[in-house]
């Protein structure tokens, strides 16, 4: 039988090139017919920081280096895509053209950072869509004017009086809602790639960082893109590993934590954002992260395999041990809904 095999990663940066020896994490990526990731940092050397907490950048000789483990596509998508403004916005688009690596999620307006792009092997056509809801600054892109494809929320704090009477300081609730706007603008889309395509992968940059808990505009925006069409929904943002769900025979990946996240170029600057986040345990468990491998039939329901892995010695990904793998899993398990979660060794096969 005819099979896309995709693997799809987290949140990327690099700081130098890779080991001479790759790997077992990136040797799964390089195995398969297609590799997808979001990448964290844009391609620049030139150009001045943003005004906020912290600005990410990476030197554009190293993209080449994602060419070699496999990335055919990355999602530019994401809160630091603009942090060395539009020169450093538009150096990263055309040094990922110059690789021959396919982005999504970002363009020179609203309309081409929604596009979607399809890759076709084995005669099975996938298409892909990016897009963000962390969007500092200007970085949402316009009807004539560069950026990335947005999906804007919308935050309503509730303070319960009687709460605050027993327990002063008590934290509000919060509730989140999507933007209609975009929320239609991305269903169109899925829409149109379903005519050109066998499958549609969509790709999100969303949630709370360094947190596990799923806020709730995800929930809704996510299963409107299912009932569009999308059949498969991957997240990142928050640094770490969150929960899977299963809505409609479609799997939801909140977020695959940091696959290979190796910053040299961090530029914490001293600004009124250096209030957030909270120092005790901002980085717990964000060296760990999820790699899926799913194999697309040209008609059907994918399956879906998950590998847990963690940052090495030398920056580079590792496929965790038994015991380590199984650890995760479970707890993956625990954070997960809606779906079976079966675990051999230390992978874990969904259904």
């Amino acid at each position: 039988m005819r099979t896309f095999n995709l693997a799809a990663v987290g949140d990327l940066s690099l700081s130098k090139p890779l080991d001479k020896d790759p790997s077992e994490a990136v040797d799964v990526l390089r195995k398969a017919d297609a590799a997808i990731g979001n990448l964290e940092s844009p391609f620049t050397m030139v150009g001045e920081p943003a005004d906020k907490w912290v600005t990410l950048k990476q030197d554009p000789m190293l993209a080449k280096e994602y060419a070699k483990m496999g990335f055919k596509v990355l999602n530019i998508a994401n809160n630091h895509m603009l942090d060395y403004g539009l020169e450093g916005f538009l150096s990263t688009i055309r040094v990922l053209k110059e690789n021959g690596i396919i982005f999504i999620g970002g363009g020179v307006n609203l309309d081409d950072a929604l596009k979607h792009k399809i890759i076709e092997k084995n005669g099975i056509k996938l298409a892909f869509i990016g897009c963000a809801s962390t969007l500092p600054g200007n970085s949402m892109a316009g009807k004539g004017t560069p950026g990335l494809a947005p999906l804007r929320v919308r935050t309503t704090y509730y303070i319960e009086p009687e709460m605050e009477k027993e327990q002063p300081g008590n934290p509000p609730v919060i509730f989140t809602k999507p933007v209609q706007e975009d929320v239609d603008a991305i269903v169109n889309e899925i829409k149109k790639a379903k005519v050109e395509a066998d499958h549609v992968i969509l790709t999100i940059h969303w949630g709370m960082a360094f947190q596990e808990n799923i806020l709730d505009y995800q929930v809704e925006a996510a299963r409107a893109f299912i009932d569009a069409g999308a059949k498969l929904i991957l997240g990142h943002h928050p640094h770490r590993i969150q929960g899977v769900e299963k809505y409609k025979d479609v799997f939801i990946f909140y977020s695959l934590g940091d696959f290979f996240f190796d910053v040299a170029h961090m530029a914490p600057v001293n600004t009124k954002w250096r209030h957030w986040p909270p120092k005790i345990g901002m980085w717990s468990k964000s060296d760990d992260s999820i790699l899926v491998k799913a194999t697309f039939p040209l008609r059907g329901e994918p399956s879906m395999s998950i590998i847990p892995c963690t940052k090495g010695k030398s920056g580079q990904p590792m496929i965790m041990s038994d015991v380590e793998a199984r650890n995760l899993l479970t707890h993956l398990k625990e954070l997960s809904r809606g779906c079976d979660i079966v675990i051999k060794g230390n992978v874990a096969y969904l259904s």
